[in-house]
């Protein structure tokens, strides 16, 4: 009897403790309270002439001094930002009955230097770096859940993506990306999306036009071949190849601190791309101390837009024990078809270098081989050309990266050469082409995000 009312007891407590659990998940979901962070102007703002931009310059007007040349990274390179993502598009989207985003997605993203190789782009060999960008994001949600209710829980984002970046100039010739979101709640975990993405870029996306100067403006006319795959019972995949044609307006318009106030980038420049419809797209502040953006505002997959803004850097431990090599233009700016001059410079903790062997590639088809003398250098000339390259601007018919490497190594320089004229101009005159490159009142980025964020 005893051992039967023991039981009884046990069986009744069970009971009590598994009512109380239903009880506690089907009160009504918490109401996700506004961070205020104002997402919704990330990428909106007051309407601003840019004619003041969009004036041509003549050679003595290139101030050479106060422009940036492009970084070049070593394998290993590695970069920290703290991470905000705005994912309610993707619940806007799926149109899910009681599903709401109110407050940003937060976590640290990485991005570092895989790999330097020789890659094919459009039947060309290109030294090309593989450039890795990661992370997870989360925060609160409330989402339907299939069988059981609605709940506010936690949404979270992996990111995971790879881009192939041209070293003459860091423009983007493919983009592999990974993005998984998922709904944790009390009884598991609802799959919302996996979604994968294969980009290519024709000509590439160069965000940055080196040398970069303030208020340089210039246009990219490129096409996004996209390839989806994945699986989604919320989000509608296309089922083939997505092909886009873009027509994006690049203003290197401020430079000092980005909002991040890093403090090793005073000197950095914003970046903005607008798009045919007047309205910034994306931006990011180049940070020449880092060697990389220090801010970056932009879409993400499925319409995710992410702000990534820098915390740390950790250049690779091969800087610190390996020689240094650098180009050192005689001239920066040049008429086309002239033959220059240059130096390859070689240096280990901050003494000359004799004997270090590599290649300099200029375009795609000139390689000139190399060997530094007792000085630690090594003179090259070579002929300019009259290549356009795929950034039309009023200042120049061209600007292409000049680049010495050491055999077998991922140590390089970089120097730009720029070739006086005007891409537009001279377009303009032989072929009667029209260019839309009058002033506009463009929206301007302007963040209304809440102090707190700033």
């Amino acid at each position: 009897m005893m051992r039967l009312r023991t039981w009884a007891i046990a069986f009744s407590i069970v009971a009590l403790i598994l009512a109380s659990i239903v009880l506690v998940f089907q009160q009504p979901p918490q109401e996700v309270v506004n961070s205020g962070e104002g997402r919704d102007d990330w990428l909106n703002g007051e309407a601003k002439d840019l004619s003041d931009y969009i004036v041509q310059r003549q050679q003595n007007d290139f101030d050479w001094a106060n422009m940036t040349e492009a970084p070049t990274w070593r394998i290993g390179d590695k970069w920290t930002y703290d991470g905000r993502l705005d994912a309610s598009s993707v619940i806007d989207d799926a149109g899910v009955e009681g599903a709401a985003i109110n407050d940003l997605l937060t976590g640290d993203s990485f991005l570092q230097v895989d790999d330097l190789s020789i890659m094919q782009f459009s039947g060309e060999d290109t030294l090309t770096y593989s450039l890795h960008l990661w992370g997870t994001f989360s925060g609160l949600a409330t989402f339907p859940v299939p069988l059981l209710q609605t709940y506010t829980d936690t949404l979270v984002v992996r990111y995971d993506a790879y881009e192939y970046i041209r070293m003459s100039d860091l423009a983007i010739m493919n983009k592999s990306e990974n993005l998984q979101i998922e709904f944790e709640h009390p009884f598991g975990v609802e799959s919302i999306a996996d979604i994968s993405i294969e980009s290519t870029y024709n000509p590439p996306l160069e965000w940055w036009d080196f040398p970069l100067g303030l208020n340089e403006t210039w246009l990219a006319n490129h096409e996004i071949t996209e390839i989806y795959s994945g699986s989604s019972n919320y989000v509608d995949l296309p089922t083939e190849d997505e092909k886009e044609q873009n027509n994006w307006r690049f203003i290197n318009i401020e430079e000092g601190f980005g909002k991040d106030q890093n403090s090793d980038c005073n000197n950095s420049r914003n970046v903005t791309a607008f798009n045919e419809e007047n309205k910034a797209k994306a931006w990011r502040w180049f940070c020449p101390s880092v060697g990389q953006w220090s801010w970056r505002v932009g879409e993400v997959p499925l319409g995710v837009t992410g702000d990534f803004r820098l915390t740390s850097y950790q250049p690779s431990s091969t800087r610190e024990s390996t020689p240094e090599i650098s180009v050192e233009m005689m001239q920066r700016g040049v008429n086309k078809s002239i033959t220059v001059g240059l130096w390859v410079n070689s240096t280990y903790q901050n003494m000359s270098f004799a004997g270090v062997q590599g290649e300099l590639f200029y375009g795609c088809c000139e390689i000139i081989s190399f060997t530094t003398d007792e000085n630690g250098s090594a003179w090259i000339t070579l002929n300019s050309g009259n290549n356009f390259d795929t950034t039309p601007t009023f200042d120049d018919l061209a600007s292409h990266g000049i680049i010495a490497k050491i055999n077998g190594t991922d140590q390089a320089g970089i120097a730009s050469l720029t070739i006086y004229g005007s891409a537009l101009g001279e377009e303009l005159r032989t072929n009667g082409a029209t260019q839309q490159w009058q002033p506009h009142s463009l929206g301007i980025h302007h963040l209304s995000i809440a102090a707190s964020v700033l």
